[in-house]
C-alpha cells in the first residue's frame, strides 16, 4: 500500500484497457490488479471535493484487510491533483448476474457475512453512496463490495442508523436478485402474495428487530411459503415464478 507520486496518468503502470466508464477509465494491471484513472478534472487538491476524496481513499487504505470489501491499494497522484488508485480484481458476477443455480442459503449467509464489513464501514463513520447492483459482486459463497470513491466520510452521522441504512439498501439489491423474474408482477406482489416477511426499514430504525432477526424471519417465511430448503436454488425460485406468470 502506498501513495505514488507520478508526473501524469502516462506513469502509471498500466497494461491492457478493462472498462471505459463516464468518469473514469479502468485498465488491468500486473499481479491481478485494476486501476482507476478518474477523468473528471483528476481530482484536483485545490478543490475540496479532491481534498475529500483523498482523505476518504487513505482511509479505506488503512481498512485493507477486510475481505469482503475490494479497498483501493495504492493511490496515485500529483502534487496537484489525484489521478487514480488501484485495487485487487476478482473475476466474478456482479448480482444481476448471479448464477441460478446458486442456493438462496448459501447467498443469504453471504449477506450475513457481509454485514461484518458494512458495520466496520459504518464505525469509522464511511456512508457508501454508490450502492448498486452493479458495484457488488458474488463469487463462490462471498459477496463484495467495490468502487468507494463516491462515498463520504460523515462524521455527523449516527454510526447504528448509518449500519441500518446500507445493511437495508444492500438487503433490497439481494431481494431483487432472489426474485429476479418477476413478468407483469412487483416485488411487493410477488413478497404479499406468498406471504413473505422483508425487512421493515422503520421496526429497524426503531431498534425493534435487527438485520440480521430481519433475515432469519425472510427465511423463515421462505421455508414456511415456498418450501425452500437447503438445497433451494434460484433457479427453482424462478420456476415459481414463471408458473405465477403463465397462470398455473
Amino acid at each position: 500500500m502506498a501513495i505514488i507520486k507520478v508526473k501524469s496518468v502516462k506513469d502509471i503502470p498500466k497494461l491492457k484497457e478493462f472498462k471505459v466508464e463516464s468518469t473514469n477509465k479502468l485498465y488491468f494491471q500486473e499481479n491481478d490488479y485494476i486501476v482507476k484513472i478518474f477523468l473528471d478534472c483528476y481530482r484536483s487538491l485545490d478543490q475540496k471535493i479532491g481534498k475529500d476524496i483523498f482523505n476518504l481513499l487513505v482511509k479505506l487504505r488503512k481498512l485493507e484487510g477486510e475481505s469482503q470489501l475490494i479497498l483501493p491499494h495504492d493511490i496515485y497522484m500529483t502534487d496537484k491533483a489525484i489521478l487514480g488508485y488501484n485495487t485487487k480484481f476478482i473475476n466474478a458476477s456482479n448480482v444481476n448476474f448471479i448464477n441460478r443455480e446458486t442456493k438462496i442459503k448459501e447467498l443469504l449467509e453471504a449477506y450475513q457475512k457481509l454485514l461484518e464489513s458494512i458495520r466496520l464501514l459504518a464505525n469509522n463513520n464511511i456512508n457508501l453512496v454508490d450502492i448498486l447492483s452493479g458495484n457488488m459482486l458474488y463469487k463462490n459463497g462471498d459477496l463484495y463490495l467495490l468502487d468507494f470513491d463516491l462515498s463520504n466520510i460523515d462524521k455527523n452521522y449516527d454510526s447504528d442508523k448509518l449500519y441500518i441504512d446500507m445493511a437495508y439498501k444492500i438487503w433490497q439489491i439481494i431481494l431483487r436478485s432472489i426474485f429476479k423474474y418477476l413478468g407483469d408482477y412487483s416485488l411487493y406482489e410477488v413478497l404479499n402474495h406468498f406471504r413473505l416477511v422483508d425487512f421493515s426499514r422503520g421496526a429497524l430504525g426503531c431498534g425493534i428487530i435487527s438485520v440480521t432477526e430481519s433475515l432469519e424471519e425472510f427465511y423463515f417465511s421462505l421455508q414456511k411459503s415456498l418450501k425452500v430448503d437447503d438445497n433451494t436454488t434460484l433457479l427453482d425460485i424462478d420456476m415459481v415464478l414463471r408458473r405465477i406468470n403463465n397462470g398455473y
